[in-house]
Protein backbone atom coordinates (compact mmCIF):
# COMPACT_ATOMS: atom_id res chain seq x y z
CA UNK A 1 0.00 0.00 0.00
CA UNK A 2 1.28 3.56 -1.24
CA UNK A 3 1.95 6.22 1.41
CA UNK A 4 2.31 9.11 -1.48
CA UNK A 5 -0.73 10.71 -2.53
CA UNK A 6 -1.93 10.04 -5.99
CA UNK A 7 -1.20 12.29 -9.08
CA UNK A 8 -3.70 14.23 -11.19
CA UNK A 9 -2.18 12.52 -14.40
CA UNK A 10 -2.80 8.77 -12.78
CA UNK A 11 -6.35 9.68 -11.84
CA UNK A 12 -7.00 10.38 -15.01
CA UNK A 13 -5.40 7.68 -16.91
CA UNK A 14 -7.24 5.42 -14.75
CA UNK A 15 -10.82 6.82 -15.42
CA UNK A 16 -9.86 7.28 -19.06
CA UNK A 17 -9.25 3.20 -18.78
CA UNK A 18 -12.50 2.98 -16.69
CA UNK A 19 -14.65 4.90 -18.58
CA UNK A 20 -13.79 3.50 -22.22
CA UNK A 21 -14.26 -0.20 -20.57
CA UNK A 22 -17.61 1.26 -19.57
CA UNK A 23 -18.59 2.04 -22.85
CA UNK A 24 -17.72 -0.94 -24.71
CA UNK A 25 -19.74 -2.80 -21.89
CA UNK A 26 -22.46 -0.63 -22.65
CA UNK A 27 -21.93 -0.69 -26.18
CA UNK A 28 -21.86 -3.96 -26.54
CA UNK A 29 -25.44 -5.00 -25.43
CA UNK A 30 -26.70 -2.50 -28.55
CA UNK A 31 -23.96 -3.87 -30.81
CA UNK A 32 -25.57 -4.29 -34.24
CA UNK A 33 -29.27 -4.91 -32.77
CA UNK A 34 -32.20 -3.25 -33.98
CA UNK A 35 -35.33 -2.58 -31.43
CA UNK A 36 -36.10 -6.67 -31.31
CA UNK A 37 -32.29 -7.60 -31.31
CA UNK A 38 -31.79 -5.68 -27.89
CA UNK A 39 -35.09 -7.20 -26.32
CA UNK A 40 -34.18 -10.49 -27.72
CA UNK A 41 -30.87 -10.00 -25.60
CA UNK A 42 -32.93 -9.53 -22.65
CA UNK A 43 -32.41 -5.81 -22.26
CA UNK A 44 -35.25 -3.03 -21.95
CA UNK A 45 -33.98 0.39 -23.84
CA UNK A 46 -32.16 2.81 -23.14
CA UNK A 47 -29.51 1.42 -21.58
CA UNK A 48 -27.66 3.22 -19.25
CA UNK A 49 -26.70 0.53 -16.96
CA UNK A 50 -24.21 -2.47 -17.04
CA UNK A 51 -26.66 -5.55 -16.80
CA UNK A 52 -27.13 -9.51 -17.52
CA UNK A 53 -27.57 -9.96 -21.28
CA UNK A 54 -27.76 -13.28 -23.60
CA UNK A 55 -25.93 -13.48 -26.55
CA UNK A 56 -25.15 -16.08 -29.59
CA UNK A 57 -21.01 -17.41 -28.97
CA UNK A 58 -19.12 -19.28 -31.30
CA UNK A 59 -21.39 -19.29 -35.03
CA UNK A 60 -24.19 -21.15 -35.61
CA UNK A 61 -24.17 -23.61 -33.52
CA UNK A 62 -22.49 -22.34 -30.75
CA UNK A 63 -24.18 -21.86 -27.50
CA UNK A 64 -26.19 -18.62 -26.30
CA UNK A 65 -24.64 -17.28 -23.10
CA UNK A 66 -25.64 -15.47 -20.41
CA UNK A 67 -22.73 -12.37 -20.46
CA UNK A 68 -22.40 -10.75 -16.90
CA UNK A 69 -23.21 -7.53 -15.95
CA UNK A 70 -20.31 -5.49 -16.97
CA UNK A 71 -19.05 -7.54 -20.01
CA UNK A 72 -16.52 -6.49 -22.37
CA UNK A 73 -16.03 -6.94 -25.95
CA UNK A 74 -12.75 -7.14 -28.62
CA UNK A 75 -12.49 -3.73 -27.92
CA UNK A 76 -11.45 -4.02 -24.66
CA UNK A 77 -9.77 -7.13 -24.97
CA UNK A 78 -7.01 -6.01 -27.39
CA UNK A 79 -6.73 -2.59 -25.67
CA UNK A 80 -5.63 -4.98 -22.91
CA UNK A 81 -3.54 -7.09 -25.18
CA UNK A 82 -1.46 -3.58 -26.08
CA UNK A 83 -0.91 -2.44 -23.08
CA UNK A 84 0.57 -6.16 -21.88
CA UNK A 85 2.57 -5.67 -24.90
CA UNK A 86 3.91 -2.38 -23.71
CA UNK A 87 7.33 -3.51 -21.68
CA UNK A 88 8.22 -2.05 -18.21
CA UNK A 89 11.35 0.30 -20.25
CA UNK A 90 8.41 1.79 -22.48
CA UNK A 91 8.92 -0.45 -25.50
CA UNK A 92 6.26 -1.66 -27.50
CA UNK A 93 7.03 -4.91 -28.55
CA UNK A 94 5.11 -5.73 -31.85
CA UNK A 95 6.48 -8.98 -32.32
CA UNK A 96 4.22 -10.21 -29.01
CA UNK A 97 1.68 -8.16 -29.72
CA UNK A 98 1.47 -9.60 -33.16
CA UNK A 99 2.81 -13.32 -32.41
CA UNK A 100 1.12 -14.10 -29.63
CA UNK A 101 -1.42 -11.64 -28.05
CA UNK A 102 -3.29 -11.66 -31.34
CA UNK A 103 -3.44 -15.72 -32.37
CA UNK A 104 -4.23 -16.30 -28.86
CA UNK A 105 -6.86 -13.41 -28.79
CA UNK A 106 -8.67 -15.11 -31.69
CA UNK A 107 -9.35 -17.78 -28.32
CA UNK A 108 -11.73 -15.61 -26.32
CA UNK A 109 -12.35 -13.19 -28.57
CA UNK A 110 -16.00 -11.84 -27.98
CA UNK A 111 -17.76 -9.61 -30.92
CA UNK A 112 -14.79 -9.39 -33.01
CA UNK A 113 -14.73 -8.14 -36.59
CA UNK A 114 -14.20 -10.11 -40.23
CA UNK A 115 -11.16 -8.24 -40.88
CA UNK A 116 -9.26 -9.07 -37.25
CA UNK A 117 -10.27 -12.00 -37.06
CA UNK A 118 -8.41 -13.04 -40.33
CA UNK A 119 -5.28 -10.58 -39.69
CA UNK A 120 -5.04 -12.88 -36.11
CA UNK A 121 -5.24 -15.79 -38.09
CA UNK A 122 -2.72 -14.59 -40.96
CA UNK A 123 -0.05 -14.31 -37.73
CA UNK A 124 -0.28 -17.89 -36.92
CA UNK A 125 1.76 -18.71 -39.48
CA UNK A 126 5.48 -18.98 -38.95
CA UNK A 127 6.32 -16.78 -42.12
CA UNK A 128 4.08 -13.91 -41.47
CA UNK A 129 5.37 -10.51 -39.12
CA UNK A 130 3.14 -7.72 -38.36
CA UNK A 131 4.86 -6.01 -40.80
CA UNK A 132 4.03 -8.39 -43.93
CA UNK A 133 0.63 -9.51 -42.48
CA UNK A 134 -1.13 -8.66 -46.10
CA UNK A 135 -3.69 -11.64 -45.68
CA UNK A 136 -6.39 -12.26 -48.41
CA UNK A 137 -9.56 -14.56 -47.66
CA UNK A 138 -12.84 -14.38 -49.50
CA UNK A 139 -14.34 -12.38 -46.55
CA UNK A 140 -11.56 -9.50 -46.27
CA UNK A 141 -8.51 -8.04 -47.50
CA UNK A 142 -5.62 -6.34 -46.02
CA UNK A 143 -5.50 -3.81 -47.98
CA UNK A 144 -8.96 -2.93 -47.87
CA UNK A 145 -9.21 -3.30 -43.74
CA UNK A 146 -10.21 0.31 -42.93
CA UNK A 147 -12.06 -0.26 -40.09
CA UNK A 148 -12.12 0.88 -36.64
CA UNK A 149 -10.20 -2.34 -35.08
CA UNK A 150 -6.97 -0.41 -34.82
CA UNK A 151 -8.47 2.96 -33.35
CA UNK A 152 -10.25 0.85 -30.62
CA UNK A 153 -7.23 0.03 -29.15
CA UNK A 154 -4.35 2.13 -29.17
CA UNK A 155 -4.95 4.03 -26.29
CA UNK A 156 -2.23 2.61 -24.14
CA UNK A 157 0.23 3.79 -26.30
CA UNK A 158 -0.67 7.33 -25.02
CA UNK A 159 -1.19 6.59 -21.60
CA UNK A 160 2.15 5.12 -21.39
CA UNK A 161 3.63 7.99 -23.18
CA UNK A 162 5.56 10.69 -20.50
CA UNK A 163 3.82 14.14 -21.98
CA UNK A 164 5.26 15.89 -25.11
CA UNK A 165 6.82 12.53 -26.17
CA UNK A 166 5.93 10.90 -29.50
CA UNK A 167 3.40 7.82 -29.69
CA UNK A 168 2.57 8.07 -33.31
CA UNK A 169 4.33 5.51 -34.92
CA UNK A 170 3.76 3.16 -32.01
CA UNK A 171 0.20 3.41 -33.01
CA UNK A 172 1.39 3.12 -37.03
CA UNK A 173 2.86 0.06 -36.10
CA UNK A 174 0.17 -1.34 -34.25
CA UNK A 175 -2.43 -0.60 -36.55
CA UNK A 176 -0.94 -1.87 -39.86
CA UNK A 177 -0.56 -5.04 -38.20
CA UNK A 178 -4.01 -6.14 -38.80
CA UNK A 179 -5.35 -2.91 -40.82
CA UNK A 180 -4.00 -1.66 -44.35
CA UNK A 181 -6.14 1.01 -45.26
CA UNK A 182 -5.10 4.04 -44.19
CA UNK A 183 -8.50 5.02 -42.78
CA UNK A 184 -7.91 2.53 -40.40
CA UNK A 185 -4.49 3.38 -39.73
CA UNK A 186 -5.17 7.77 -39.74
CA UNK A 187 -8.52 6.92 -37.49
CA UNK A 188 -6.25 5.30 -35.23
CA UNK A 189 -3.75 8.19 -35.22
CA UNK A 190 -6.75 10.94 -34.76
CA UNK A 191 -8.24 9.17 -31.94
CA UNK A 192 -4.55 8.64 -30.27
CA UNK A 193 -3.91 12.85 -31.08
CA UNK A 194 -7.43 13.37 -29.83
CA UNK A 195 -6.58 11.52 -26.69
CA UNK A 196 -2.97 13.11 -25.66
CA UNK A 197 -4.48 16.59 -25.61
CA UNK A 198 -7.94 15.47 -23.48
CA UNK A 199 -5.18 14.11 -21.11
CA UNK A 200 -2.52 16.77 -21.40
CA UNK A 201 -5.10 20.28 -20.92
CA UNK A 202 -7.76 18.24 -19.55
CA UNK A 203 -10.48 19.35 -21.62
CA UNK A 204 -12.07 17.36 -24.81
CA UNK A 205 -10.62 19.34 -27.99
CA UNK A 206 -13.31 20.25 -30.07
CA UNK A 207 -13.99 21.49 -33.74
CA UNK A 208 -10.71 23.92 -34.20
CA UNK A 209 -8.48 21.25 -32.25
CA UNK A 210 -9.90 18.67 -34.97
CA UNK A 211 -8.92 20.46 -38.03
CA UNK A 212 -5.40 20.64 -36.81
CA UNK A 213 -5.06 16.96 -35.62
CA UNK A 214 -6.72 16.03 -39.26
CA UNK A 215 -3.90 17.68 -41.54
CA UNK A 216 -1.13 17.17 -39.06
CA UNK A 217 -2.19 13.50 -40.84
CA UNK A 218 -0.25 14.10 -43.19
CA UNK A 219 3.21 13.43 -41.21
CA UNK A 220 2.50 9.26 -41.07
CA UNK A 221 4.35 9.15 -44.32
CA UNK A 222 7.48 10.85 -43.09
CA UNK A 223 7.23 8.64 -40.03
CA UNK A 224 6.51 5.70 -41.72
CA UNK A 225 9.71 6.31 -44.08
CA UNK A 226 12.02 6.66 -41.06
CA UNK A 227 10.98 3.45 -38.69
CA UNK A 228 13.33 0.72 -40.87
CA UNK A 229 10.49 -2.12 -41.01
CA UNK A 230 8.00 0.10 -42.05
CA UNK A 231 10.79 1.61 -44.58
CA UNK A 232 12.29 -1.28 -46.07
CA UNK A 233 9.64 -4.46 -45.29
CA UNK A 234 6.12 -2.72 -45.09
CA UNK A 235 5.78 -0.04 -47.59
CA UNK A 236 6.79 -1.21 -50.77
CA UNK A 237 4.78 -4.32 -50.13
CA UNK A 238 1.71 -1.83 -49.16
CA UNK A 239 2.02 0.32 -52.44
CA UNK A 240 2.53 -2.71 -54.58
CA UNK A 241 -0.45 -4.26 -53.23
CA UNK A 242 -2.53 -0.96 -53.14
CA UNK A 243 -1.77 0.13 -56.33
CA UNK A 244 -1.18 3.91 -55.07
CA UNK A 245 1.64 5.89 -53.08
CA UNK A 246 1.34 6.60 -49.26
CA UNK A 247 1.27 9.87 -49.74
CA UNK A 248 -1.12 9.79 -51.98
CA UNK A 249 -3.48 7.49 -50.02
CA UNK A 250 -2.85 9.74 -46.61
CA UNK A 251 -3.64 12.70 -48.64
CA UNK A 252 -7.06 10.95 -50.11
CA UNK A 253 -8.15 10.31 -45.88
CA UNK A 254 -7.18 13.58 -44.87
CA UNK A 255 -9.27 15.41 -47.80
CA UNK A 256 -12.04 13.05 -47.09
CA UNK A 257 -11.61 13.87 -43.32
CA UNK A 258 -11.67 17.91 -43.88
CA UNK A 259 -14.93 17.17 -45.79
CA UNK A 260 -16.93 15.26 -42.78
CA UNK A 261 -15.65 18.13 -40.41
CA UNK A 262 -17.39 20.90 -42.67
CA UNK A 263 -20.28 18.67 -42.58
CA UNK A 264 -20.03 18.36 -38.88
CA UNK A 265 -20.28 22.43 -38.28
CA UNK A 266 -23.91 22.50 -38.95
CA UNK A 267 -24.64 19.92 -35.42
CA UNK A 268 -26.93 20.87 -33.26
CA UNK A 269 -25.84 20.55 -29.11
CA UNK A 270 -26.46 17.56 -26.53
CA UNK A 271 -28.22 13.92 -27.92
CA UNK A 272 -29.58 15.61 -30.87
CA UNK A 273 -25.96 17.20 -32.23
CA UNK A 274 -24.91 13.58 -31.82
CA UNK A 275 -27.88 12.19 -33.82
CA UNK A 276 -27.19 14.51 -36.61
CA UNK A 277 -23.06 13.79 -36.38
CA UNK A 278 -24.43 10.21 -37.42
CA UNK A 279 -26.72 11.31 -39.99
CA UNK A 280 -23.72 13.58 -41.80
CA UNK A 281 -21.48 11.31 -41.78
CA UNK A 282 -24.05 8.08 -42.65
CA UNK A 283 -22.65 6.26 -39.57
CA UNK A 284 -25.63 4.25 -39.47
CA UNK A 285 -25.19 2.99 -43.40
CA UNK A 286 -23.94 -0.70 -43.28
CA UNK A 287 -21.07 0.09 -45.69
CA UNK A 288 -20.10 3.20 -43.68
CA UNK A 289 -20.44 1.83 -39.78
CA UNK A 290 -17.04 0.65 -38.52
CA UNK A 291 -15.11 3.22 -40.37
CA UNK A 292 -11.95 3.85 -38.64
CA UNK A 293 -12.10 7.68 -39.52
CA UNK A 294 -15.58 7.42 -39.08
CA UNK A 295 -15.51 5.97 -35.61
CA UNK A 296 -12.95 8.07 -34.97
CA UNK A 297 -15.26 11.44 -35.34
CA UNK A 298 -17.77 10.52 -34.00
CA UNK A 299 -16.37 9.56 -30.67
CA UNK A 300 -14.77 12.95 -30.75
CA UNK A 301 -17.85 14.71 -31.08
CA UNK A 302 -19.85 12.51 -28.74
CA UNK A 303 -17.09 13.80 -25.72
CA UNK A 304 -16.96 17.00 -26.85
CA UNK A 305 -21.22 17.39 -27.07
CA UNK A 306 -21.11 16.22 -23.42
CA UNK A 307 -18.10 17.44 -22.06
CA UNK A 308 -17.12 16.68 -18.46
CA UNK A 309 -20.21 14.29 -18.69
CA UNK A 310 -18.57 10.57 -19.31
CA UNK A 311 -21.98 8.84 -18.27
CA UNK A 312 -23.93 11.16 -20.63
CA UNK A 313 -21.20 10.08 -23.56
CA UNK A 314 -21.33 6.50 -23.53
CA UNK A 315 -25.35 6.39 -22.95
CA UNK A 316 -25.61 8.54 -26.06
CA UNK A 317 -23.38 6.52 -28.19
CA UNK A 318 -24.60 2.85 -26.84
CA UNK A 319 -28.54 4.08 -27.37
CA UNK A 320 -28.04 5.42 -31.34
CA UNK A 321 -29.06 1.72 -32.66
CA UNK A 322 -27.67 1.37 -35.80
CA UNK A 323 -24.02 2.53 -35.12
CA UNK A 324 -20.78 0.51 -34.19
CA UNK A 325 -22.16 1.11 -30.38
CA UNK A 326 -19.13 -0.50 -28.63
CA UNK A 327 -16.10 1.45 -30.41
CA UNK A 328 -17.64 4.52 -30.54
CA UNK A 329 -18.58 4.49 -26.93
CA UNK A 330 -15.49 3.03 -25.96
CA UNK A 331 -12.90 5.96 -27.50
CA UNK A 332 -15.82 8.35 -26.42
CA UNK A 333 -15.26 7.08 -22.84
CA UNK A 334 -11.74 7.20 -23.53
CA UNK A 335 -11.55 10.74 -24.33
CA UNK A 336 -14.00 12.18 -21.96
CA UNK A 337 -12.64 10.22 -19.41
CA UNK A 338 -9.11 11.70 -19.61
CA UNK A 339 -10.39 14.89 -18.17
CA UNK A 340 -12.16 13.94 -15.27
CA UNK A 341 -10.68 11.83 -11.97
CA UNK A 342 -14.39 10.37 -10.97
CA UNK A 343 -14.57 6.86 -11.60
CA UNK A 344 -17.64 5.14 -13.11
CA UNK A 345 -19.70 3.00 -10.86
CA UNK A 346 -21.31 1.00 -13.08
CA UNK A 347 -20.69 -2.98 -12.99
CA UNK A 348 -17.86 -3.92 -14.77
CA UNK A 349 -16.28 -7.26 -15.00
CA UNK A 350 -12.52 -6.89 -15.11
CA UNK A 351 -12.19 -3.32 -13.32
CA UNK A 352 -9.37 -4.53 -10.73
CA UNK A 353 -6.73 -5.62 -14.23
CA UNK A 354 -7.98 -2.81 -16.07
CA UNK A 355 -7.34 -0.12 -13.13
CA UNK A 356 -3.57 -2.34 -12.65
CA UNK A 357 -2.76 -1.93 -16.23
CA UNK A 358 -3.64 1.74 -16.37
CA UNK A 359 -1.55 2.53 -13.39
CA UNK A 360 1.60 0.31 -14.71
CA UNK A 361 1.40 2.49 -18.05
CA UNK A 362 0.80 6.04 -15.86
CA UNK A 363 4.57 4.04 -14.27
CA UNK A 364 5.88 3.50 -17.11
CA UNK A 365 5.06 7.42 -18.68
CA UNK A 366 6.83 8.84 -15.64
CA UNK A 367 9.81 6.75 -16.15
CA UNK A 368 9.42 4.35 -13.16
CA UNK A 369 10.85 0.66 -13.11
CA UNK A 370 8.19 -1.55 -13.37
CA UNK A 371 7.44 -5.07 -14.66
CA UNK A 372 6.95 -6.74 -18.00
CA UNK A 373 4.35 -9.32 -18.84
CA UNK A 374 6.42 -12.55 -19.02
CA UNK A 375 6.19 -13.88 -22.48
CA UNK A 376 7.28 -16.85 -23.60
CA UNK A 377 10.31 -16.40 -25.28
CA UNK A 378 9.98 -15.21 -28.91
CA UNK A 379 12.85 -16.77 -30.46
CA UNK A 380 11.03 -20.31 -29.53
CA UNK A 381 7.24 -19.57 -29.74
CA UNK A 382 4.93 -21.48 -32.09
CA UNK A 383 1.68 -20.24 -32.65
CA UNK A 384 -1.51 -22.63 -31.50
CA UNK A 385 -2.47 -23.90 -34.51
CA UNK A 386 -6.18 -23.43 -33.84
CA UNK A 387 -8.41 -21.30 -31.68
CA UNK A 388 -9.03 -24.84 -29.65
CA UNK A 389 -5.81 -25.53 -29.77
CA UNK A 390 -4.64 -22.40 -27.56
CA UNK A 391 -6.36 -24.07 -24.52
CA UNK A 392 -4.36 -26.78 -22.71
CA UNK A 393 -2.83 -28.73 -19.59
CA UNK A 394 0.45 -27.41 -17.58
CA UNK A 395 0.44 -30.75 -15.52
CA UNK A 396 -2.96 -31.37 -13.93
CA UNK A 397 -3.98 -27.72 -14.44
CA UNK A 398 -5.72 -25.82 -17.35
CA UNK A 399 -3.41 -22.40 -19.22
CA UNK A 400 -3.80 -20.38 -22.51
CA UNK A 401 -0.89 -20.60 -24.75
CA UNK A 402 1.15 -17.74 -24.17
CA UNK A 403 -0.79 -16.32 -21.52
CA UNK A 404 -0.25 -18.37 -18.52
CA UNK A 405 -2.05 -20.40 -16.31
CA UNK A 406 -6.24 -20.77 -16.01
CA UNK A 407 -6.98 -20.36 -12.07
CA UNK A 408 -10.75 -20.81 -12.02
CA UNK A 409 -13.22 -22.51 -14.48
CA UNK A 410 -16.62 -22.91 -14.55
CA UNK A 411 -18.06 -24.36 -17.76
CA UNK A 412 -21.64 -23.48 -19.02
CA UNK A 413 -23.90 -26.18 -21.09
CA UNK A 414 -23.52 -26.54 -24.46
CA UNK A 415 -25.20 -25.02 -27.07
CA UNK A 416 -26.84 -27.46 -30.20
CA UNK A 417 -25.51 -30.35 -29.59
CA UNK A 418 -23.86 -30.33 -32.69
CA UNK A 419 -20.45 -30.50 -31.37
CA UNK A 420 -18.27 -31.97 -28.36
CA UNK A 421 -16.47 -29.11 -27.54
CA UNK A 422 -16.79 -27.63 -24.16
CA UNK A 423 -17.09 -23.30 -23.25
CA UNK A 424 -16.12 -22.04 -20.34
CA UNK A 425 -15.14 -18.81 -18.29
CA UNK A 426 -11.62 -19.15 -16.82
CA UNK A 427 -9.85 -16.41 -14.88
CA UNK A 428 -6.63 -15.90 -15.96
CA UNK A 429 -3.92 -15.83 -12.91
CA UNK A 430 -3.28 -11.46 -13.76
CA UNK A 431 -7.02 -10.94 -13.14
CA UNK A 432 -8.87 -11.02 -16.55
CA UNK A 433 -12.07 -13.31 -17.42
CA UNK A 434 -12.41 -14.73 -20.60
CA UNK A 435 -14.90 -17.12 -22.30
CA UNK A 436 -12.69 -20.10 -24.29
CA UNK A 437 -13.60 -22.89 -26.22
CA UNK A 438 -11.87 -26.33 -25.61
CA UNK A 439 -11.84 -29.94 -25.98
CA UNK A 440 -13.58 -31.73 -23.23
CA UNK A 441 -10.01 -33.39 -22.70
CA UNK A 442 -7.31 -30.91 -23.44
CA UNK A 443 -3.77 -31.33 -24.84
CA UNK A 444 -0.47 -30.38 -23.30
CA UNK A 445 0.21 -26.89 -24.16
CA UNK A 446 4.05 -27.20 -25.80
CA UNK A 447 7.04 -25.88 -23.79
CA UNK A 448 7.31 -22.76 -26.09
CA UNK A 449 3.38 -21.92 -25.25
CA UNK A 450 3.61 -21.67 -21.66
CA UNK A 451 4.10 -18.85 -19.35
CA UNK A 452 4.91 -19.09 -15.96
CA UNK A 453 2.71 -16.58 -12.90
CA UNK A 454 4.90 -13.83 -11.90
CA UNK A 455 3.71 -12.58 -9.12
CA UNK A 456 5.35 -9.08 -9.62
CA UNK A 457 3.58 -8.19 -12.38
CA UNK A 458 0.35 -7.53 -10.38
CA UNK A 459 1.34 -7.29 -6.86
CA UNK A 460 4.54 -4.89 -7.13
CA UNK A 461 4.28 -1.40 -5.98
CA UNK A 462 3.44 0.77 -8.57
CA UNK A 463 3.42 4.28 -7.26
CA UNK A 464 6.42 3.94 -4.93
CA UNK A 465 8.23 2.76 -7.88
CA UNK A 466 12.02 3.81 -8.31
CA UNK A 467 13.05 5.34 -11.53
CA UNK A 468 14.18 3.46 -14.24
CA UNK A 469 18.06 3.53 -14.13
CA UNK A 470 19.48 6.15 -16.70
CA UNK A 471 20.59 3.70 -19.29
CA UNK A 472 23.95 4.69 -22.24
CA UNK A 473 23.99 3.10 -25.41
CA UNK A 474 27.63 1.60 -24.97
CA UNK A 475 26.11 0.21 -21.33
CA UNK A 476 22.63 -1.24 -23.70
CA UNK A 477 24.86 -2.97 -26.42
CA UNK A 478 27.32 -4.88 -24.01
CA UNK A 479 24.22 -6.43 -22.75
CA UNK A 480 22.73 -6.99 -25.68
CA UNK A 481 26.16 -8.95 -26.66
CA UNK A 482 26.38 -10.67 -23.01
CA UNK A 483 22.68 -11.69 -23.69
CA UNK A 484 23.17 -12.48 -27.15
CA UNK A 485 25.90 -15.19 -25.85
CA UNK A 486 23.64 -16.67 -23.50
CA UNK A 487 20.28 -16.81 -26.32
CA UNK A 488 20.70 -16.40 -29.72
CA UNK A 489 19.05 -13.25 -31.31
CA UNK A 490 15.60 -14.29 -32.54
CA UNK A 491 14.68 -14.64 -36.49
CA UNK A 492 12.93 -10.89 -36.80
CA UNK A 493 15.87 -9.70 -34.32
CA UNK A 494 18.31 -11.00 -37.20
CA UNK A 495 16.27 -9.85 -40.18
CA UNK A 496 15.60 -5.90 -38.69
CA UNK A 497 19.63 -5.89 -38.39
CA UNK A 498 20.10 -7.25 -42.21
CA UNK A 499 17.88 -5.04 -43.29
CA UNK A 500 18.90 -2.08 -41.49
CA UNK A 501 22.69 -2.68 -42.85
CA UNK A 502 20.63 -1.82 -46.43
CA UNK A 503 20.85 -5.66 -47.51
CA UNK A 504 24.44 -5.82 -47.00
CA UNK A 505 25.58 -9.11 -49.01
CA UNK A 506 28.04 -10.11 -46.57
CA UNK A 507 25.51 -9.43 -43.84
CA UNK A 508 22.82 -11.65 -45.24
CA UNK A 509 25.32 -14.52 -46.27
CA UNK A 510 26.44 -14.32 -42.40
CA UNK A 511 22.79 -14.65 -41.24
CA UNK A 512 21.62 -17.19 -43.24
CA UNK A 513 24.93 -19.15 -42.30
CA UNK A 514 24.31 -18.38 -38.61
CA UNK A 515 20.12 -19.69 -38.82
CA UNK A 516 21.45 -22.50 -40.74
CA UNK A 517 24.04 -23.69 -38.34
CA UNK A 518 21.08 -23.65 -35.47
CA UNK A 519 19.21 -27.22 -34.73
CA UNK A 520 16.32 -25.78 -36.72
CA UNK A 521 18.05 -24.60 -39.25
CA UNK A 522 15.79 -25.71 -42.21
CA UNK A 523 13.05 -24.12 -41.16
CA UNK A 524 14.63 -21.23 -39.59
CA UNK A 525 16.80 -20.32 -42.92
CA UNK A 526 13.61 -20.96 -45.00
CA UNK A 527 11.38 -18.19 -43.16
CA UNK A 528 14.82 -16.08 -43.29
CA UNK A 529 14.71 -15.74 -46.84
CA UNK A 530 11.01 -15.69 -47.24
CA UNK A 531 11.51 -12.07 -45.04
CA UNK A 532 14.45 -10.58 -46.89
CA UNK A 533 12.77 -11.89 -50.36
CA UNK A 534 9.89 -9.83 -49.37
CA UNK A 535 11.97 -7.19 -47.95
CA UNK A 536 14.08 -6.73 -51.19
CA UNK A 537 10.67 -6.74 -53.66
CA UNK A 538 9.44 -4.40 -51.21
CA UNK A 539 12.28 -1.84 -52.14
CA UNK A 540 12.47 -2.68 -55.67
CA UNK A 541 8.69 -2.13 -55.99
CA UNK A 542 8.73 1.27 -54.02
CA UNK A 543 11.93 2.54 -56.12
CA UNK A 544 11.08 1.31 -59.50
CA UNK A 545 9.71 3.98 -61.99
CA UNK A 546 6.02 4.81 -62.18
Amino acid sequence: MSSSPEPRRLRRIRASALWAACGDALGFITELADTRGVARRGVDLPVRETVPWRRRVGGRFGPTVELPAGCVSDDTQLRLATSRSIRGDGVFDAETFAKVELPVWLSYALGAGRGSRDAGGNLRRREVTWATNFFSTDRSTYVNGGGNGAAMRIQPHVWGSPRGAEWKTDVIVNAVATHGHMRGVLGALFHAACLDRALNDGKVPGPDEWREDVSALREAASLVRSHDLLEHLWLGLWEKQSSVSLEKAIEAVVAELHGELEELQRIGTGVGGYEDAVEALGAFRPEQRGSGTKTALLAAVAAWLFKDKPADVIGACSNRLGTDTDSIATMAGALAGATVEDEPDLPLVERPYIIREAERLWAISEGLEVPSFPYPSIMTWTPPRSQIDCVGTVGKELALAGLGPIQAVEEIPAGSGKTSDRWSWGDLWFGQRVLLKHRPRPKSLPESQIVNRDDRYINASLLDAPPRPVRSRARDRDEISVRRQAQPPTLHQITDEVIATGFDPTAVGHALISLAERDDGIEAAGQYASIISKALLSRRDRHRPS
